[in-house]
């Protein structure tokens, strides 16, 4: 492609003309077949990424904040790319679309707020009963109003309200299983507006404190369970009472990054005796965020800690590997730092800690 038809592309997307420059200079390096495809397809431009963070390695540039904010521009796009790809994926419209396994909340009004599992039946919507301790001994799930809500991977937030049929007993497992009718449409209360990714590495978390003149205090062991460039999640044992400010440390793309931010919930599991936090981030500096963009989306592969508190974090809860069903050890309301957005009861909730490809 010759140069003035490069410029002319790359231009009207927004670059300057010194980065349209180098992005002719990296496309070349990388032998792309389409030197522009990086616009439009992430593939490419991962390529085009992969080089120029090699080219700035080799000239001794890696550091440099001009290279980083070109480099950000870069990942800003492949960030835009990736949740426009997810955005029109096809939009769940029914309960009939909710896969089992997903985990979902179960408002029970003037209740709370309950973790639980959709399983499989044939024809109803159908849940594990959650444990709802405190209730009265002739308490029954038949004909009570609930509203279903649930986070799916790389989406959004889906609600809907139902009925409960009737509660049985399932023959081949043992657990008790809510039956409802299916319902639509389902109302979607968000859309992403990050890409997280699942990763399992050691980390401390420092505590601040309020007011003026704050200090580190004494890192606390945890373990990263989910990053993104907007926050992340971390696992730590035993119940946790956690300030709002903290920052979060951990080794990244073979660097020290910190991340700072709010902790706007925790959620303990009592019977694993571990806690969930979810972590709003502050401002991240862009060489931050670069490294943590370029492991989300394996442009940096980073490898996971063999860590102390092992299994499997799923959508909306925490089941450690080998475990008995979710009905068999029961769930856990923990307060959290900001009231839930559909009811006066206390929310146990999670983050979803995948990534989609595609």
């Amino acid at each position: 492609m010759p140069l003035s038809q490069f410029q002319r592309k790359i231009t009207a997307a927004g670059f300057g003309l010194e980065e349209t420059a180098l992005l002719y200079d990296i496309v070349v390096s990388a032998n792309l077949e389409d030197p522009t495809a990086f616009l439009t397809s992430y593939k490419s431009l991962d390529t085009v990424i992969t080089t120029a963070m090699q080219k700035f390695a080799a000239a001794g540039k890696d550091k440099d904040p001009a290279c980083q904010e070109f480099l950000g521009k870069l990942l800003d796009r492949r960030k835009r790319i990736t949740i426009q790809k997810m955005n029109v994926r096809k939009i769940l419209s029914s309960s009939k679309e909710i896969p089992a396994g997903q985990n979902v909340q179960v408002v029970l009004a003037g209740v709370g707020i309950f973790t639980t599992q959709v399983v499989s039946h044939s024809s109803s919507f159908s849940i594990l009963s959650p444990i709802v301790r405190d209730l009265p001994a002739d308490f029954k799930w038949e004909g009570r109003k609930v509203m279903l809500f649930f986070r799916k991977i790389n989406d959004g937030e889906y609600s809907f309200n139902t009925t409960v049929v009737k509660e049985i007993e399932d023959r081949g497992t043992g657990d008790f299983v809510l039956l409802m009718h299916h319902q639509a449409p389902l109302f979607r209360a968000q859309k992403r507006n990050s890409v997280r990714t699942a990763l399992k590495k050691q980390a401390h978390i420092y505590p601040i404190g309020d007011g003026m003149g704050r200090t580190f205090a004494e890192g606390k062991p945890c373990t990263m369970s989910d990053i993104s460039d907007d926050g992340c999640s971390v696992v730590m044992e035993g119940k946790v009472d956690m300030p709002r400010s903290v920052i979060v440390q951990l080794m990244l793309g073979g660097q020290l990054i910190s991340m700072g931010g709010e902790c706007q919930r925790v959620q303990y599991n009592r019977i694993n005796n571990i806690s969930l936090l979810h972590i709003k981030a502050e401002s991240i500096p862009r060489d931050t965020k670069n490294i943590i963009l370029s492991v989300t989306f394996g442009i940096i592969r980073e490898g996971n800690d063999p860590v102390a508190i092992s299994g499997t974090y799923g959508d909306g809860g925490l089941r450690q590997t080998g475990e008995s069903s979710p009905a068999e050890k029961g769930h856990e309301i923990e307060k959290p730092n900001d009231p839930p957005p559909t009811d006066t009861a206390q929310e146990n909730q999670s983050t979803s800690p995948d990534i989609e490809q595609g």
